[in-house]
């Protein structure tokens, strides 16, 4: 269970950007997300437990927080994604050094496990995996796709007539409202 907290509390700064992205500003949702990253990056260099996730996350938000104080107007925008970008690869950089992020949190729950092969190539293909899908998410904001996937939206059932359940009036597309429209398809 101490293991799950870890991993949780590394991507707080995450999800607390990702939230005040949709909230506020771009550079305030940086400034949360450096804070909380430096106070969790803290916590745990005191506790001797920093992992490579961690330091991933300290460097992507002052990556993005300088890129921010540069070009606001390129970075505000597109904030999501390259967070998102950066993190998957970040992850996939684990993976090419042999050294999983996943393996550093499993290796403490597990320590009898981590010196098999087996638990390397299992976390070598979890890490792999979220540096996956952290890029297709961004690769989702880029193309204007982010609402739709991250919102569960959901698509008319031809033999209801049009949509099941409550249709989804509005969608946020980080920071902006947009109402959405709806077309059926020609019968």
């Amino acid at each position: 269970m101490k293991t799950f907290f870890t991993v949780k509390f590394v991507l707080a700064p995450f999800v607390i950007f990702w939230l005040l992205l949709d909230l506020s500003t771009a550079g305030s949702a940086l400034a949360a997300g450096f804070a909380l990253a430096v106070i969790f990056g803290a916590w745990r260099i005191y506790r001797r437990e920093i992992t490579s996730l961690e330091i991933g996350a300290l460097a992507i938000f002052v990556v993005l927080g300088a890129a921010y104080l540069i070009a606001p107007s390129a970075v505000g925008p597109n904030a999501a994604a390259l967070s998102f970008g950066t993190l998957g690869l970040t992850c996939l950089v684990t993976v090419a050094r042999r050294e999983p992020w996943t393996a550093d949190y499993s290796r403490s729950a597990f320590p009898q496990a981590a010196a098999s092969p087996i638990f390397a190539a299992v976390n070598m293909g979890i890490s792999g995996l979220w540096g996956v899908l952290f890029l297709l998410i961004a690769v989702a904001h880029v193309l204007h796709a982010g609402p739709i996937v991250m919102t569960g939206t959901r698509r008319p059932c031809a033999d209801h007539g049009g949509w099941r359940g409550r249709r989804p009036r509005y969608v946020s597309r980080f920071g902006t409202w947009h109402e959405l429209v709806v077309q059926r398809r020609p019968q």
